[in-house]
């Protein structure tokens, strides 16, 4: 794989939130990246794609043992054990060293009193240590939620498409708190996987 399309699918696949084999998302858009520092440019790349999070499975067992339930806002659909969210637009951070993956939806996490929607999510990782996070709006607030690392080595490219699979979420503080205001006795903590991210994306020059 070329360098730019590494550091291409390393943007990709940070997405954050993972059903292994699920089918790119239907629509395309043109991303951008900075022609300078802080400057819109074309890339002349086009992508289509989608990211899904599976819940860690003891963690979803202790969410559904609390009568917690997730489910999907348009534009993303719910699987199993988590969320499929559609890949929008991939860009350049504003320190020129990191690539932003943006998404559409929500995976909204429920009880009968409380809920946790986590809102339009997108993933970073850094050009060089492969390193990343998600964020997404909680509240109305756009929050950091998990840490992830990017294996740039391991990603699969067939054709004009980008796989990855196994993407580990780690809990922040603030995504921990989050979930422990749902459970009963709180026992969700910081660093814990939250889920796995796989995404499947077409690339087009």
């Amino acid at each position: 794989m070329s360098r730019s399309l590494s550091l291409l699918a390393a943007a990709l696949l940070t997405a954050a939130l993972v059903a292994i084999g699920a089918h790119s998302a239907s629509g395309q858009t043109t991303p951008t990246t900075p022609s300078t520092p802080g400057s819109p440019g074309t890339t002349g790349v086009t992508i289509k794609g989608s990211t899904v999070i599976r819940i860690d499975p003891i963690l979803f067992e202790t969410l559904t043992a609390a009568g917690a339930k997730v489910r999907a806002g348009k534009p993303a659909t719910a699987t199993k054990t988590g969320v499929k969210f559609k890949v929008t637009s991939i860009s350049l951070g504003k320190d020129g060293q990191s690539y932003l993956l943006k998404h559409k939806g929500e995976m909204r996490i429920s009880t009968a009193s409380r809920s946790l929607r986590i809102k339009n999510p997108t993933t970073s990782v850094s050009q060089t240590t492969g390193q990343g996070e998600l964020t997404a709006t909680v509240a109305g607030k756009r929050v950091k939620l998990a840490a992830l690392q990017i294996d740039i080595g391991a990603l699969e490219q067939t054709g004009s498409g980008i796989n990855a699979d196994n993407v580990n979420l780690a809990m922040n503080a603030r995504l921990a708190s989050e979930l422990n205001r749902l459970l009963p006795t709180p026992s969700v903590l910081e660093g814990a996987t939250f889920g796995k991210a796989t995404l499947k994306v077409i690339t087009e020059a």
